[in-house]
């Protein structure tokens, strides 16, 4: 049980880093990298 929600998290969370990948590369602007990036950090470290 417990090993079938952390993979579904751990799915989630790739998910979130791809979609923001993709905010980051075709962002208009610098804040808009500015965040896509922080947030990148911040489910990077969600995964440890």
């Amino acid at each position: 049980m417990v090993n079938t929600i952390l993979t579904i998290a751990l799915a989630i969370i790739i998910l979130s880093i791809a979609i923001t990948m993709i905010r980051f590369v075709i962002g208009k602007t610098v804040i808009d990298r500015i965040i896509a990036f922080d947030i990148m950090t911040i489910a990077s470290i969600s995964m440890i």
